[in-house]
């Protein structure tokens, strides 16, 4: 049983490599969360195993919360710049 467990696993340390982060950050979206959501975990044999499943949820909820955040980030950064009277680069296109 615990072999199908373990060869759809990775460790935290794997996990950080094939993501391209440091392993700390995967530890602290394990215990700490982002935005609300931790990434899930097993402990098989006292170690830590994240499964394949469990990362592919916690990555789709980050890329769709990171996606509403960044449209709000650009809204209120053009409203900021359109305060300061620079127009949006879709505006100057049709002059």
């Amino acid at each position: 049983m615990l072999d199908g467990i373990k060869d759809a696993s990775l460790t935290p340390t794997q996990v950080a490599k094939k993501l391209g982060v440091h392993v700390g950050t995967v530890h602290r979206w394990l215990y700490g969360g982002v935005r609300g959501r931790k990434l899930n975990s097993v402990l098989v044999g006292g170690r830590r195993r994240i499964l394949d499943r469990h990362l592919c949820e916690f990555l789709q909820f980050s890329n769709q919360v990171a996606a509403k955040t960044d449209e709000s980030r650009n809204k209120a950064a053009q409203g900021t710049l359109s305060s300061f009277g620079v127009r949006n680069q879709s505006d100057r296109s049709g002059q």
